[in-house]
């Protein structure tokens, strides 16, 4: 049931008791809709005193019969003769008026209509948003290994007990999942907030019960910690609060979600224990056994900007120390389908609770037993299946456990269900644990500590005979030939110098541009120099010829289409890909787009007619990478680059054509930030990933790898004075798009495996001493 709905039901509980009547009649419409199940109704229709017990009864229950319970109840009390009470309540939630305006558009809704059928509407409402409809049935087993093990006990959980993630399994959930998961892979997955509100010694005179109530508790939470501890998780004893009120929660809450050190977690968790006599499920309570504002507290998560597009995982055990536990048969108890309560969220937050299927406590039943059948569960499933299973996978795991627990004597009986009060399905979230033990994807980046070298030949890893032959039996590009392709590379970066001047004035400004040249020079000339030194060694063909700068628009349109004609032209040419880089830029330039030397715009469809001329490449790939450098002091972020995931402009095409620039997510402009490091984000995330992985990744999960680098730079934090204060955070700085991609093929380029290409020949070497000193570039021969 929607807030809103639950809202107008609490807020006019006093007018439905004194108003309600035919409540047995309202109970069977409601058992025909499926909202209620016979045993609740038979239940119902004995509760005493007639009809006050009947309805407390009846509106404690209708907030958990799923979405369609307020719509149903509304049409059970149209089909009751209490119309006059659906019209209240209709006005109080604001349907009554959008009845108005059907009637003035001559189209009348006097009464809700009809479900379609008798049982499909309601259960299809809850499960619509399942993560995965089609597998929702396939679980792993009906209950894992017969939990709880009761011949054994419940231990304390160890590191051993967690099974790891390999890096094969790492790579198999991001293939299988297009990439779609959240970046679960750096050394602290996350933090873990606890704040534990359950009052043992409140509960009950007898002195058993308080000790039994105690130590379930505490092993609940010292096994939960424990657990996300050897997952990767810093759980410190700052971390943990208890005894606190709700005002002292959400002082807590705020320091914590804005901590400076968050941006070094990949996720966050935070759980809450709270506990009394008659405590609802899914409901937070301070130390008093008042109840919180649930959705403030969850307000306040979504909103932390420290973690933003992370995921965001809320657990609340709420434990009712009833001698006899109030139960809650639900709508999909049968299936034991997972109980969802609201739409997807696009923030990243997921909130799980859990409610009792036994009237016999929270407590696990049997000799040896500790702890509550719910966090032991999710302790369980976390341990065996977290390696491969996604956050929600497990969560149906954990719902199949409570559904299947062993009772002693009983045998197998439904103790409890999972409640998923937010959820998010924006991407899958795996945990990966033990994957700092291997080499991670993408290790942090840049390294601003050694600075970066121009790419070596031992610097790019070379391919394996058996990793070719696997992928032969893809559908993938040749790309077998001792020159892997061609490399051309065109430069209009416009690194204007500045003009002396005898102005006290103009001249600190002129000092400041001839900082900015010095700064173009460098970082422009080192950006071609490590693409054509990665190109070089990846196998590509790159002549004295084949590079050229300072063009107009025509020149460039005349010099590419010569250089294919050449290639058409030359008989011996055998090229399996085309590769060209196009560097340009200025003081003020649009992100992705070519210009030429005097900044004049050059449309990418005019350079993309040229290639598709081109013979000798039809039916191979040819990847242009475009590089717009936007020289002002404080860049403006594209407003296209929010999200993380790589954009794509319009649909693929049939040509084979990759082009690939990229978005500035930083307002600090394209250089790298640092004392050491040099070039261009785009350019150098792109050899950095290159070097490292296109031994064994396609394009475009090269791609991929490299707008994760860009989403998680590693930069210098400076102190408020603007110097380096020898810490440093990770921002987004940069967003890759791909202007052009194909999907008839996947790319893999094999280095190694072949004749390395030729040296460059006729091409001399830069003289970085000059363009250090802020000087025109020359080569070594002026």
């Amino acid at each position: 049931m929607e807030q809103k709905h639950r809202n107008v039901l609490q807020t006019n509980f006093a007018y439905l008791i004194k108003n309600l009547h035919n409540v047995e009649a309202i109970c069977d419409e409601l058992l025909t809709h499926d909202i209620l199940t016979p045993g609740m109704n038979d239940s119902l229709k004995h509760k005493k005193p007639k009809p006050v017990g009947q309805t407390r009864e009846l509106l404690s229950i209708l907030p958990r019969r799923g979405m369609k319970a307020y719509e149903s109840f509304i049409k059970a009390l149209c089909e009751t003769g209490n119309g006059e009470v659906a019209d209240y309540l209709k006005e109080k939630d604001g349907s009554k008026r959008n009845e108005v305006n059907s009637e003035n558009s001559g189209k009348p809704d006097n009464c809700l209509s009809k479900p379609k059928d008798g049982n499909g509407d309601t259960q299809k409402t809850v499960q619509q948003y399942s993560e995965n409809p089609e597998k929702t049935n396939k679980l792993e087993s009906q209950n894992i290994q017969d939990w709880p093990d009761l011949l054994n006990g419940l231990p304390s959980v160890k590191k051993r007990d967690i099974v790891k993630c390999s890096e094969d399994s790492f790579t198999q959930i991001c293939e299988s999942k297009n990439g779609k998961v959240y970046h679960m892979r750096g050394k602290k997955k996350g933090k873990v907030l606890t704040m534990s509100n359950v009052q043992c010694s409140d509960q009950s005179t007898e002195a058993k019960a308080v000790n039994r109530c105690r130590s379930c508790v505490d092993f609940d939470k010292t096994s939960l910690s424990q657990l996300f501890n050897y997952m990767q998780y810093e759980a410190k004893q700052s971390y943990t609060k208890r005894d606190i009120s709700e005002e002292d929660m959400k002082t807590f809450l705020a320091n914590q979600l804005d901590n400076e050190d968050n941006s070094s977690f990949d996720s966050l968790v935070i759980v809450f224990f709270s506990g009394g006599m008659e405590y609802k499920p899914e409901f937070i309570y301070d130390k008093d056994g008042k109840e919180i504002d649930r959705d403030g507290i969850l307000e306040m998560i979504r909103q932390s900007k420290a973690f933003k597009d992370k995921p965001k995982i809320v657990i609340i055990r709420t434990y009712d120390f009833q001698e006899e536990t109030k139960t809650f048969d639900v709508l999909d108890a049968a299936t034991h389908k997972l109980h969802f309560f609201k739409e997807p969220n696009k923030d990243d937050l997921f909130v799980v609770s859990s409610q009792p299927r036994t009237i016999k406590g929270p407590w696990i039943i049997g000799d040896g037993m500790n702890g509550s059948y719910f966090i032991q569960a999710f302790i369980h499933v976390f341990k065996k299946m977290a390696h491969k299973k996604s956050f929600m996978e497990m969560m149906k795991e954990v719902n199949n456990c409570l559904a299947n627990a062993m009772v002693p004597i009983e045998g197998k009986q439904p103790v409890a269900e999972v409640m998923i009060l937010e959820h998010s399905d924006e991407k899958d979230l795996f945990f990966y644990p033990g994957l700092k033990e291997v080499p991670m994807i993408v290790p942090d980046w840049p390294d601003v500590t050694t600075g970066e070298n121009t790419v070596q030949k031992k610097d790019v890893k070379t391919s394996e005979w058996d990793f070719y032959n696997n992928k032969q039996k893809e559908k993938i590009y040749s790309m077998k030939s001792a020159n892997r392709g061609k490399f051309i590379l065109i430069s209009n970066a416009q690194c204007i110098p500045c003009l002396d001047s005898q102005n006290e004035q103009d001249k600190k400004k002129a000092k400041r541009c001839e900082e900015r040249y010095s700064e173009c020079i460098r970082n422009s000339d080192f950006d071609k120099s490590n693409m054509s030194q990665l190109l070089k060694y990846m196998g590509y063909d790159f002549k004295g010829g084949d590079q050229v700068q300072n063009l107009t628009k025509e020149e460039i349109k005349t010099f590419l289409k010569t250089k294919l004609m050449e290639i058409d032209s030359d008989a011996s040419s055998q090229y399996d890909s085309l590769v060209i880089l196009f560097l340009s830029g200025e003081i003020k330039c649009e992100a992705a787009k070519i210009y030429d030397k005097d900044g004049v715009f050059l449309p990418r469809n005019e350079i993309l007619n040229i290639i598709k001329e081109c013979k000798h490449f039809k039916g191979k790939p040819k990847v242009i990478f475009v590089q717009t450098y936007s020289f002002q002091e404080e860049n403006k972020p594209h407003e296209d680059s929010t999200a993380n995931d790589i954009i794509k402009k319009g649909g693929p095409n049939t040509d084979d054509i990759f082009m690939v620039s990229s978005y500035p997510r930083i307002e600090q402009g394209p250089w790298i930030i640092g004392e050491k490091v040099i070039g261009s984000y785009f350019i150098q995330a792109l050899a950095h990933v290159f070097k490292n992985f296109a031994y064994k990744k396609s394009f475009m999960e090269l791609l991929k790898e490299a707008n994760i680098c860009l989403g998680q730079a590693v930069i210098p934090k400076l102190t408020d004075d603007g110097k380096n204060s020898e810490t440093v955070e990770k921002k987004p700085v940069a967003q890759i798009v791909l202007l052009e991609y194909s999907e008839g093929k996947e790319l893999y380029f094999f280095p190694g495996l072949e004749l390395p290409a030729k040296d460059f020949i006729g091409v001399e070497p830069v003289n970085f001493s000059a363009s250090m000193t802020g000087k025109p570039v020359s080569t070594a021969s002026n």
